[in-house]
């Protein structure tokens, strides 16, 4: 599979200061890579003839990225959040990521 694409930046969900001695949560950008992103066929929708709502598209990363469960990626500013990593056939050339996408997320 030839992954090129489009530029994804992955975010991950970070800790930062409040100035005031505390501390809150927040993303940041972690990396950006190349890949492709599409909707997630019925099939992969539905496990076991149950519909599984979290995944709702699929990408498609060079294995080993810095990618982690929980991550977001952005394409522009539609956001997704990362509910699983598969290594298609193993053959440790392309993550399968799946995704669900993020209604209320804003790019940083």
């Amino acid at each position: 599979m030839i992954l090129g694409g489009r530029k994804i930046t992955i975010q991950r969900r970070t800790r930062v200061s409040d100035d005031q001695g505390g501390w809150t949560e927040g993303w940041a950008d972690k990396a950006t890579e190349r890949g492709r992103i599409r909707p997630a066929s019925t099939s992969e929708r539905n496990i076991g003839g149950q519909e599984q709502a979290m995944t709702t598209h699929v990408a498609y990363l060079r294995a080993g990225c810095d990618l982690k469960f929980g991550d977001r990626l952005y394409i522009g500013e539609t956001g997704y959040e990362v509910t699983g990593i598969r290594n298609p056939a193993g053959a440790n050339k392309y993550w399968a990521v799946d995704l669900k996408l993020v209604q209320d997320a804003v790019a940083v």
